[in-house]
């Protein structure tokens, strides 16, 4: 192997990017981990849906008879959507750069 490729390897490990490997939570917590991240997926993807239906149904304008929802709703929407984007980065970026207890850092061990 080359020393690049080494460093690559040391990287991930530091990251915590490889796939199929979770080094930053313990063994006996990885379904939790699972568990609440599905939740968070699945309050993120119902709330969104509820506030952008509410401003894109608020913020309407009538053609040929019909209301249908106008060029500020989407602007308002998609800078909502911008600005949540940007929190999630930064609250992402923050939280892998938590130190992790010792105790804690010991890779998962899979079993085929």
């Amino acid at each position: 192997m080359t020393q690049d490729h080494d460093a690559d390897e040391e990287r991930q490990d530091e990251l915590g990017t490889e796939v199929g490997r979770n080094t930053y939570t313990p063994a006996t917590d990885l379904a939790a981990a699972n568990g609440i991240n599905a939740l968070a997926r699945s309050l993120g993807s119902t709330l969104a849906s509820a506030v952008g239906g509410s401003i894109l149904a608020s913020m309407t304008m009538a053609l040929g008879g019909f209301e249908i929802p106008s060029l500020k709703a989407y602007r308002v929407l998609f800078v909502i959507c911008a600005v949540a984007a940007v929190a999630a980065a930064l609250l992402g970026l923050i939280a892998s750069r938590t130190k992790v207890p010792q105790e804690h850092a010991q890779p998962v061990v899979e079993t085929v």
